[in-house]
């Protein structure tokens, strides 16, 4: 199984009228098989790395399990295939059919009817800087070394309300690299306390907005504009959506009163 987020391919470039053959550095783009105890449940495709941490993401950020400790054990095998192992009773929410596959684009619906609003869910919820969350944005865009050899991916981040990196992960889809740093959240129980956000390289989904409202994460900050779908679901869950203008302004979408200079 390639473990290594970037493999080179043939290209050729074109420009002022001559053709320059040569090599150009792809991010890799792996099907993986999720099994939940013994069963076929997805098949992602993905950048393959942090496989664990995105099977706990996927699972968690899905709804297919409730908690962190629903999930026993998660072993990913020299094949490629994720086997995940439950603590309890099987999947709170039903399984996918045989053959789904979750491509690396764009992530599946995330029910709708677990999730509550966000009331100040962790204990010390503080307001954040616009510096502070414009210099995550940035750190999440520059950090990842598959961005910066192919350009090809994105990056996700979680950060304390100080601006410190608690985690940053890539993938080839938006919502992969999300589920990822999710993941490494959900190992974490007890160990991270008061505010955290999230920063993403890509346009934030409905979807991205009920991941950050499951987990208790009261702010997302986005290169890109949200959705219509993501601006309604941020007021009605209470997250805080937030977008970059530049170097020196931010759009708020939702709940401002959690950014203050």
């Amino acid at each position: 199984m390639v473990n290594r987020g970037y493999e080179q391919r043939e290209s050729c470039d074109w420009g002022d009228g001559s053709a320059e053959a040569g090599w150009t550095d792809l991010p890799v783009e792996a099907a993986v098989q999720l099994r939940v105890d013994g069963r076929h449940l997805a098949t992602l495709h993905c950048t393959p790395q942090h496989l664990d941490e995105l099977a706990r993401g996927f699972l968690l950020g899905q709804g297919y399990v409730a908690t962190p400790e629903d999930i026993a054990a998660v072993e990913v095998g020299a094949d490629g295939v994720i086997e995940v192992a439950l603590a309890g009773e099987g999947l709170k929410a039903e399984p996918a059919p045989a053959h789904r596959i979750v491509y690396s684009g764009c992530g599946q619906p995330a029910g709708q009817g677990d999730i509550g609003a966000i009331q100040s869910s962790r204990e010390e919820e503080r307001t954040l800087s616009p510096r502070v969350l414009r210099g995550a944005l940035e750190e999440t865009l520059r950090h990842g070394e598959i961005y910066r050899e192919t350009r090809g991916v994105h990056s996700a981040g979680l950060f304390s309300c100080e601006g410190l990196s608690l985690a940053l992960r890539e993938d080839i889809g938006r919502h992969n690299a999300f589920d990822k740093v999710l993941g490494w959240l959900s190992g974490e129980t007890g160990l991270i306390t008061g505010t955290i956000f999230a920063a993403s390289s890509g346009r934030i989904s409905s979807e991205a907005v009920r991941k950050m409202a499951r987990f208790g994460i009261p702010v997302v900050i986005s290169k890109g504009v949200p959705t219509t779908m993501a601006a309604d679901e941020a007021r009605r869950l209470g997250v805080t959506l937030a977008s970059s203008l530049g170097p020196a302004r931010l759009r708020l979408y939702s709940h401002r009163y959690r950014v203050s200079p």
